[in-house]
This record gives C-alpha cells, sequence and structure tokens, in this order.
C-alpha cells in the first residue's frame, strides 16, 4: 500500500488483504505480552498460547486425561480429551482458532472449537456465573471515592467547630446532623446495591439475547431426568398426544411425545 492508511486512499480502503490482516490483529490475534487474566489459573497461560507449529491438521489425544462416564442405559463408558489441532504456520503461534467469513461479516472476534459435551458444560456454568465483583468494581470505586470526600468534610467541619469551641468556650462533639443523615444514607444505597451491578457489557447481551449471555443456533432444552429414571425403570411416564397426517395419506393419526424420547431418539 503506497500513500497514507485512511479510508480516503482507494488502494487502501479497497486492499481487502490488508484490512484483513488489520482485521485479525485487532479481533482474533492474542497479545503476545498476556493479560493478567492469562494466568489466573496458574503460571501458564489458560489460552495455551503460544502454540507450536502444526504442518497439518490433526488431533491430539490426552491419554493422561481419561474418565469413566455413565450412560443413561447404566452402562461405563471410558473418554478421553482431545484437542483438534489446526494448520500453523509462522505467524501464527498467537492467533485464535477463528471463522474467517464470521470475522469479516461482523468484524469481531470469534473463536472456533469443536462442540462436544465439555463445551455444554462450560456454558452451563458460565450462564450462572457470579460477575458481581467485576461488574459493580467500577460503581464501588466511585462510591469508596465519595465516601472519603464525606468523611475528609466531616474532620474539617470537626476542626473548625473545635476552634470556635476554644474561642467561645463552648465545648460540644456532635457530628453536623446532615453529614451523618447522609453517611448513613450512602451506606444503605450501597450495600443494597454493590450486589446487583449489571455492567454495560452484560446488560447489552441480556437485552439482545433475550436475557442470555449466549446465542446458540438452537434453543435449549431443560433436561427431562425424572423421565429418564422412570422410562429407565419401566415406570409410566407422561405423553403429549400429537396429531398429523401419514405420509401420502389423508387420514389423521394421533401418537404420543415425551420429552425422553425426543432426548433419547432425536
Amino acid at each position: 500500500v503506497t500513500g497514507t492508511i485512511s479510508a480516503d486512499n482507494p488502494e487502501f480502503a479497497f486492499n481487502a488483504s490488508v484490512r484483513n490482516d488489520l482485521l485479525h490483529l485487532k479481533f482474533n490475534q492474542h497479545a503476545h505480552k498476556h493479560r493478567m487474566s492469562c494466568f489466573k489459573k496458574g503460571n501458564e497461560c489458560r489460552a495455551h498460547f503460544p502454540q507450536g507449529l502444526q504442518p497439518s491438521w490433526g488431533i491430539e489425544w490426552e491419554d493422561s486425561n481419561e474418565v469413566d462416564w455413565d450412560m443413561v442405559d447404566g452402562s461405563p463408558r471410558r473418554v478421553c480429551a482431545f484437542s483438534v489441532l489446526p494448520e500453523r504456520t509462522f505467524g501464527d503461534q498467537y492467533m485464535n482458532t477463528h471463522n474467517r467469513i464470521i470475522s469479516n461479516l461482523i468484524a469481531c472476534n470469534n473463536n472456533v472449537q469443536i462442540g462436544d459435551i465439555a463445551h455444554l458444560f462450560y456454558n452451563t456454568l458460565y450462564t450462572g456465573k457470579d460477575t458481581q465483583r467485576d461488574d459493580a468494581q467500577k460503581w464501588i470505586d466511585v462510591s469508596t471515592s465519595f465516601s472519603k470526600c464525606i468523611v475528609r468534610e466531616a474532620r474539617r467541619r470537626q476542626q473548625e467547630q473545635e476552634a470556635s469551641d476554644g474561642i467561645d468556650g463552648v465545648d460540644t462533639d456532635e457530628e453536623p446532623d446532615f453529614l451523618r443523615g447522609l453517611s448513613r444514607l450512602m451506606s444503605g444505597v450501597r450495600s443494597h446495591m454493590a450486589t446487583t451491578t449489571i455492567s454495560a457489557t452484560m446488560a447489552h447481551l441480556l437485552s439482545t439475547r433475550g436475557g442470555s449471555r449466549f446465542h446458540f443456533s438452537h434453543d435449549t432444552q431443560g433436561l427431562p431426568i425424572s423421565q429418564l429414571e422412570a422410562l429407565e425403570a419401566g415406570e409410566d411416564i407422561s405423553y403429549y398426544y400429537r396429531r398429523s397426517k401419514a405420509p401420502d395419506s389423508e387420514t389423521v393419526e394421533p401418537w404420543p411425545e415425551s420429552f425422553a424420547d425426543n432426548y433419547l431418539l432425536r
């Protein structure tokens, strides 16, 4: 690109290669100096960056991380954790696994992972994650600063009162009623609101995604534990009776539907 890097420069504005590189550098490139959150689980980056060269894509099986699952029918199953490793050349050591089409369309970061039961478990836990400490931190900082201003003002007035008492010969240690009442009011407001603060980012997500932190391609459904247990034990379960026409026929036939059957046979 020759000339200035700006929207007014046609060579830059319409150069898809340059704009694509800047897009991924801004949104999909992991910071090479990392962030504090990278090491909240230990001395290594929790996102596993930087990653080594990968001549071609492959699957890495973690043989040391095997667990036993109890299936719905009661049979055991041993599963092993694995990672899908995409191709990585020089310069890709800090690049997130992303989808180029999604990045180009909506100009944001996206982290593509293989969908398995572990991710669903993670999403379930993250949906109920308590973020009050982070969300309320800015509000608490402002509230603390305001409280310190009240304390300083109270001390200043007390010093002035003590100086005037020495002159007038009147001894009083009473704190001004206004400051005392304001301090109590702010203490009550802070204790009431410190646990109900929602950050601007979270409020945006909740309002645009129907009250959820995530946006999925399909709606979620509750897991019918009681129906599955009853079905496994051979007990009667509840059904919804549906009516539909048989294929290539005008005959309307009723048929039973249950959440347990949908879960097992979907």
